[in-house]
């Protein structure tokens, strides 16, 4: 068994919930909403309640990461250079290009007529690459390190098996990880959505405030997001009842809207496409996209805890106080 695992019966049979955890997290959920309606979107390092990192992130981290989202692509060709580029008409950015190739088959050329076709409205393979290229939705909520469900089904203790080591399975959260697991933690998480330029000025500075990282749709915030620069708050509608504890009434109108579950296909951890419910953010946001065609977004996902996160989190952080408990004395002891 990995080190950093418990022996924990109630990780073996996580279903055995005990006594109190429902009251337990739906407190710290709603105490994390109202911090929202209070503080906006703050970085881990300046948060006041107990929050999960991201395998990218630790309670120490001073940005906040989200994905962009630009309704508006356009596609152009050299045929000079036989270049192929996709470019986000609201933000600028460059997000694929494409040059000539000896072989011919991924060459600038053939993506402009994939492009073309996928205008077209075919149905061909090439159109559907084209058009997964273009909207991106794969990149942005379903697969990849800064995918939005993906990061929401997260847990720092749970530790995957480590790359080209044949012998590591991988913990036994890990282990007895299951796509329910999965699910449940991202129907328990809220999408943050804000206007991409409300987080790329300062109003006081006029400096850029922020920078991007080395996934594709990823956008660090490095400051603070009020609440009234949030646009939208995009809820599963199995937290509507918890949502409107905490926000006005007009409040509700305004910025909230509640989505149900749809099925898609979700790569995380060791499942890759595995059809998984999910909240349908995606809906809401070519909604958005549709209506405001000249504006491009930032996306935040929020982890919102569940039941059977309290005990996991609790034998976690207990097991890590073990741990250097008993390094601290091998240390005396040597």
């Amino acid at each position: 068994m990995a080190e950093d695992t418990p022996d924990n019966e109630a990780l073996k049979n996580p279903q055995e919930a005990k006594p109190g955890h429902l009251l337990e997290h739906t407190e710290h959920n709603l105490q994390l909403l109202d911090k929202i309606y209070r503080r906006g979107l703050t970085p881990p390092s300046e948060s006041e309640i107990d929050i999960f990192p991201s395998a990218t992130t630790s309670p120490r981290t001073e940005v906040i990461y989200g994905n962009i989202y630009d309704p508006e692509v356009k596609g152009t060709y050299d045929p000079e250079t036989k270049t192929f580029q996709l470019r986000e008409e609201n933000t600028g950015r460059v997000i694929s290009k494409e040059g000539p190739n000896e072989e011919g088959i991924l060459s600038g050329e053939n993506y402009f007529r994939a492009w073309e076709a996928y205008l077209r409205g075919d149905n061909t393979p090439a159109a559907m690459g084209a058009k997964e290229r273009a909207e991106g939705w794969r990149g942005r909520l379903y697969e990849g390190p800064s995918a939005v469900f993906p990061v929401m089904a997260e847990r720092p203790w749970i530790h995957p098996p480590r790359f080209l080591n044949e012998h590591d399975e991988g913990n036994l959260y890990y282990q007895y990880l299951s796509p329910q697991d999965c699910e449940e933690r991202i129907n328990n998480s809220i999408l943050a959505v804000v206007k991409w330029e409300n987080i790329r000025n300062d109003s006081i500075r006029g400096e850029m405030l922020n920078y991007l990282s080395v996934a594709a749709f990823e956008y660090k915030a490095v400051e603070p997001i009020p609440f009234e620069k949030i646009e939208m708050l995009i809820v599963p509608e199995n937290l509507e009842s918890l949502t409107r504890k905490v926000f006005p009434e007009d409040v509700v109108k305004k910025k909230i809207r509640f989505v149900p579950t749809v099925t898609k296909k979700i790569s995380v951890y060791k499942w890759s496409e595995k059809p998984m419910r999910v909240p349908d953010y995606e809906s809401a946001l070519r909604n958005l996209g549709e209506n405001n065609p000249n504006q491009a977004y930032w996306l935040h996902g929020v982890r919102l805890k569940t039941e059977r996160d309290i005990g996991q989190q609790k034998a976690w952080q207990e097991h890590q106080e073990e741990q250097k408990a008993r390094n601290t004395l091998r240390e005396k002891l040597k």
